[in-house]
């Protein structure tokens, strides 16, 4: 019986050993892998009365000065660092969140304003701005989430009653690399600065591969035209799925050095502007516009006004 016991023990010696070995290596894989140290679980964000998962969420951290979007699929990689404080969402209540670390976020939804009782008539169309098919100036948003915004004034010679009926733009994404999304959103002017969202005036956009016209018709949403004036806001959707690169030369220490410049698509099509017009391009009328290379540039749009 002594004899028969060897083996047993022997097998029981070779499995703690492999059990043993087995802890070490996940430690050495997952503690000196950034990817996997600094990684929590993937979140979900979804509708509280029937768990449907939302696209594009926006995400806002505690003490970050980023944002991040979820998937197309409601799903978030999130951080250990990265405590969720607030999650806004088209057609969705804000979550605010009590900064703890949690798997599951859950939004109601908004309940829908009564749009104006006015009808639009169509019989006066006024065009606001023109595109250039054969635009080649774009500019993209940066990683860690981005907002441009065009301001347009109200102007005496507009409709009693005016209404937005379309707002078109272009867009530029490399061939071969898919659609992309990005939000676009009308506000409020507010004292010279950009301030709520308009009602029924938020819209997710799809740009295809290549350069694209985009129109987007928004007749149905009759969102009438403020006469303080309203900001066009593109917002872009901070996603892994929308990551780009180039590369380009930069001066330092009077040389010229190469650097790879990450970027969010989709490119948006801007157009040079004299300094002294129309100056506000972000989020204050009375900033002045963009610098490329020396030059202003502001969002290139087509707006179609109606009464």
């Amino acid at each position: 019986m002594q004899y028969q016991k060897k083996p047993y023990l022997i097998q029981q010696i070779i499995k703690k050993f492999l059990f043993i070995c087995f802890i070490v290596l996940n430690y050495f894989v997952f503690a000196q892998n950034p990817s996997f140290a600094d990684t929590k679980i993937d979140s979900i964000v979804y509708v509280s009365s029937d768990k449907t998962k939302i696209p594009y969420a926006q995400v806002f951290f505690e003490g970050k000065n980023y944002y991040k979007n979820t998937d197309k699929k409601g799903r978030l990689k999130l951080k250990k660092d990265e405590k969720i404080t607030k999650i806004t969402a088209i057609g969705y209540e804000d979550f605010i969140s009590d900064s703890s670390n949690h798997n599951e976020y859950a939004l109601k939804a908004k309940t829908r304003p009564e749009k104006t009782s006015l009808t639009p008539k169509n019989k006066v169309q006024i065009a606001v701005g023109k595109l250039d098919r054969n635009h080649k100036s774009y500019t993209n948003g940066y990683i860690g989430g981005y907002h441009e915004n065009v301001y347009l004034s109200y102007k005496d010679s507009y409709p009693a009653n005016a209404f937005i009926k379309s707002i078109a733009f272009l867009s530029s994404i490399p061939e071969g690399n898919g659609s992309k999304p990005i939000f676009l959103k009308l506000y409020k002017n507010e004292n010279g600065k950009r301030g709520k969202i308009i009602d029924s005036a938020e819209f997710l956009v799809s740009c295809k591969p290549g350069k694209s016209y985009n129109k987007i018709d928004l007749s149905k949403s009759k969102v009438l035209f403020p006469k303080e004036g309203l900001f066009i806001g593109f917002e872009w959707i901070n996603i892994p799925a929308n990551f780009g690169m180039f590369q380009t030369k930069i001066s330092k220490d009077d040389k010229k050095i190469n650097r790879k410049v990450s970027f969010l698509e989709p490119g948006i099509g801007h157009e040079i502007v004299e300094r002294d017009t129309q100056k506000s391009l972000n989020s204050d009328i009375s900033k002045d516009k963009k610098i490329i290379n020396d030059e202003y540039y502001k969002i290139a749009l087509e707006v179609i006004i109606s009464d």
